[in-house]
């Protein structure tokens, strides 16, 4: 066999003229529009300043002195009593006055337990039963033959409750006067005194309220003592003396809480000290003042504090307490909670950039992978957290995402590029993690598209070619898998800054040269063997003939570049077998002849040189291709 060299003489440019640079960049089809559906976890919460539904008194004077036992009285002893009440003469007067009062308070008994049940028929009991206890108490309260029965002030006491408990306010105010005129020493005077407090409280006629409850406020050993001074703190604070109110509030919390029978007044004192301290307080003093009022529960008072300040609006105050207290206790069980409280609240805000807000939900992706690693958190507290960073990561970057397709403005597309990539860091495994790996994807493809300095196009496209195709590989939907593909391919041919015209992509062909070239094979770039890869992945996705004959014929110019034939003359002479009716078939087979003239495959190509020629329908419209074997077949390629 003769060599070539020289045999061929000059064949010229085979694969057509053009211009190597770019002309323009490769575009896609834009995706379906983002679908954004906001949850209340990630939803901002609307201020709610002075809200009327914690802004008052949590409980009742029945929480300090108790509740009436329910269902004690059987009908055997309300009948018994009555039968005896009947058969008792009045000259017995201890004897039946005991018995009108012991009926009364079966009768007071009975309405209590029904009045706490719901239905027709317990209301019905309600009434019945009231009337029946007042008439009783009546009975005894009225008659002069009891006057000198010495529970009378109880009894008087029992019959105003008893008409306050059914809403009768007029008529038990009538019946306390009376114990107080009758009785001005009796030990129910605090509690009649507070009945008139608690009347005008709810009134709202609040310095009548406060004249009251200054009467009951001069038993200091009275049991409903810690109640007044508790419900004085509520009048301060509803005339707006905050401070006033706020250190009533922590004098009850201090006196009231080595008393285990006054747990829920302790409790209740110190949500008063947390409104009042809304009101007027710091969150610089927060940690001081709340220390005090209850070291053991410092920390979750002061969680509940930062709740407030944003229920309020007042956004800076909570986030410095939210942060301060992430700062103290890192490894309270409230932890991810606070976090995720001054994330919401850093939405909130007016007063902050975008990116502030991002990095706050940066945050608590963080914390949460941290934690989560750690095992540190109760169950509950544990899925809390995953829960609400999902939200906020995912719901968010898809809400940015959405805002700058509208926008165009690179602040909210950072902000998307930055969540997607925290909720793709921190919840890889979600049920929607292809979802949002497909946003993500298309999102950076966006910035690509939208970076102005050329430096850095590069960079971006690559970036974005890798998420589309890690984006397509965890998509099942294979029309959505396709649709990433075709991305991540058209992506990788903008960061290489690719030619679209075939023939500036392929070069020269110049077969006199290929005769004497000795190639030395070379790696790949990083980023040719991406695109490549890239490239694999589109082909093994999509249906587009014409497309798939380019982006092969693109993939065999690449090996070719860095003199790696073998792996070209495959790709080559598949696109020439499989792919022979499309536009690409003509410059693929030069280049087959190219790449295998270079690797002195010299009886490979004269075969390939007689099939083609013996290929009538193949070589129709080819006339580089038909002039190529021409001049091949001319020259003594082989001894004859």
């Amino acid at each position: 066999m003769l060599l070539l060299c020289g045999l061929l003489g000059p064949l010229g440019l085979l694969g057509g003229g053009g211009s190597a640079a770019a002309q323009g960049r490769y575009t896609r089809p834009r995706p379906a529009p983002i679908q954004v559906t906001l949850s209340e976890r990630v939803r901002a919460p609307r201020p709610k300043p002075g809200a009327q539904d914690r802004r008052k008194p949590t409980i009742g004077v029945e929480a300090v002195l108790g509740s009436p036992p329910r269902g004690l009285a059987r009908e055997e002893t309300e009948r018994l009593l009555v039968e005896l009440i009947a058969s008792t003469p009045d000259s017995e007067v201890e004897e039946k006055s005991d018995l009108y009062f012991r009926l009364a308070e079966v009768y007071a008994q009975q309405h209590q337990r029904w009045r706490l049940e719901a239905g027709p028929a317990a209301a019905s009991k309600t009434k019945d039963y009231l009337l029946k206890a007042v008439k009783t108490y009546r009975a005894l309260t009225d008659n002069q033959a009891f006057a000198r029965y010495p529970k009378l002030d109880a009894a008087l006491f029992s019959y105003g409750s008893t008409l306050q408990a059914g809403k009768y306010f007029p008529e038990a105010r009538i019946v306390f006067v009376k114990l107080l005129k009758e009785f001005p020493n009796s030990a129910y005077v605090p509690q009649a005194e507070l009945s008139f407090a608690d009347y005008y409280f709810e009134a709202n006629q609040l310095a009548e309220a406060e004249a009251f409850y200054k009467k009951v406020l001069e038993f200091p050993r009275s049991d409903v003592y810690g109640y007044a001074l508790y419900k004085q703190g509520w009048v301060q604070f509803k005339l707006q003396r905050f401070p006033a109110a706020l250190e009533l509030f922590f004098q009850v919390a201090q006196l009231t809480r080595p008393d285990p029978k006054q747990v829920a007044l302790t409790q209740a004192a110190k949500q008063g000290v947390l409104e009042a301290y809304v009101e007027i307080g710091t969150p610089q003093q927060a940690l001081t003042a709340f220390a005090k009022l209850d070291p053991a529960q410092s920390s979750e008072l002061l969680g509940t504090l930062a709740d407030r300040y944003a229920e309020d609006g007042k956004y800076a105050q909570a986030i410095a307490l939210y942060r301060e207290l992430i700062k103290t206790a890192p490894t309270s069980a409230f932890v991810c909670r606070w976090q995720y409280g001054a994330a919401r609240a850093m939405q909130s805000s007016t007063s902050v950039t975008n990116a502030d807000k991002v990095r706050e939900i940066e945050n608590l992706v963080k914390l949460y992978v941290a934690l989560n690693t750690n095992k540190a958190l109760p169950e509950a507290e544990a899925q809390a957290c995953h829960d609400n960073a999902a939200a906020m990561s995912g719901e968010l970057a898809r809400a940015y995402h959405l805002e700058a397709a509208k926008t165009r403005t690179f602040e909210a597309l950072t902000a998307a590029e930055a969540l997607y990539k925290a909720h793709a860091m921190g919840f890889p495994d979600a049920p929607d993690a292809a979802t949002l790996h497909g946003g993500y994807a298309d999102l950076l493809w966006e910035h690509a598209e939208a970076e102005a300095n050329p430096r850095l196009q590069p960079a971006r496209w690559a970036l974005a070619a890798d998420e589309l195709a890690a984006a397509a590989k965890v998509t099942t939907e294979a029309r959505r898998r396709a649709e990433l593909a075709t991305a991540a391919m058209l992506a990788r041919k903008n960061a290489l800054d690719i030619d679209p015209r075939p023939g500036v992509q392929a070069g020269t062909i110049d077969l006199e040269a290929a005769a004497r070239a000795r190639p030395q094979q070379r790696e790949l770039t990083a980023a040719e063997a991406s695109a490549i890869e890239t490239f694999e992945l589109y082909g093994a996705n999509v249906t587009d003939r014409d497309e798939l004959a380019r982006t092969k014929l693109l993939t065999a110019t690449l090996y070719r570049r860095y003199g790696q034939h073998a792996r070209a003359i495959a790709v080559l002479a598949e696109l020439v077998e499989r792919y022979r009716e499309q536009p690409t078939a003509e410059l693929a087979a030069n280049l087959l002849l190219d790449s295998m003239i270079r690797t002195q495959q010299y009886d490979q190509v004269l075969a390939l040189v007689d099939a083609l020629a013996a290929d009538k329908p193949f070589l129709d419209g080819k006339p580089e291709l038909v002039k190529n074997i021409a001049l091949l077949r001319s020259r003594s390629l082989r001894r004859r």
